[in-house]
């Protein structure tokens, strides 16, 4: 079950832009979903307009006990405006109680959260790394560290089974898991199929539900 809002990112077509929110709902309360459908789901999909703070809030609702004793797995799309130096401690400190974590641009995992998926600019921006182009050598190193920490954060809480998913544009994508550690998977089309590709909108979520069956 989950809740979300819609975020676009308006750009000149010189490939810099600005996120602009369209529909921005409330952040909700564990309080305020124990009486809703979204009640004792399996699954929690905890999306826009969340910041990692936000879902730290959300988190400590449910150890406290105000939620009936509900443990719903969460699947984490942070913000992308929270994906900031400034939300960094908050990303960790919920890195062991997440079980999926994404992003609409970008994607992470963490704290009771087993599956993190945000996208490469996003994940970088957390450590305020500087943004390698995809053909940098260090672009592929600097990713797979920082898959390694937020995965030893993960495990930190008893969550050894994590998965993070980072999508990188036309490098594809890299999944990262405590067993089998950073694997690299191409872009379904590459530079001689563009024009095959019409809208990427949605996508992330097509991958999110794929790791769940």
């Amino acid at each position: 079950m989950s809740w979300s809002c819609v975020t676009y990112l308006k750009t000149d077509g010189s490939g810099n832009g600005r996120y602009e929110q369209i529909v921005q709902p409330p952040c909700r309360t564990i309080e305020s979903l124990i009486n809703t459908p979204l009640a004792n789901a399996e699954f929690l999909h905890v999306s826009p307009p969340f910041s990692p703070e936000d879902l730290f809030k959300l988190q400590s609702g449910l150890r406290q006990g105000g939620d009936g004793g509900w443990r719903p797995k969460i699947v984490f799309e942070p913000t992308p405006g929270s994906c900031h130096p400034g939300q960094q401690e908050w990303l960790e400190k919920i890195a062991p109680g997440v079980e999926v974590l994404s992003y609409a641009s970008l994607d992470i995992a963490g704290s009771g959260v087993d599956k993190f998926r945000p996208n490469h600019e996003e994940l970088l921006s957390f450590y305020s790394c500087e943004q390698y182009p995809l053909c940098s050598p260090e672009f592929r190193p600097t990713l797979e560290r920082l898959t390694h920490r937020l995965l030893d954060k993960m495990a930190a809480g008893g969550n050894e089974g994590g998965i993070i998913a980072v999508r990188c544009g036309r490098m594809g994508s890299s999944v990262g898991t405590r067993s089998g550690g950073v694997k690299w998977f191409p872009a379904c089309f590459g530079a001689e199929d563009e024009r095959l590709v019409k809208d990427v909108t949605g996508g992330e979520y097509m991958t999110l539900g794929q790791s769940r069956i």
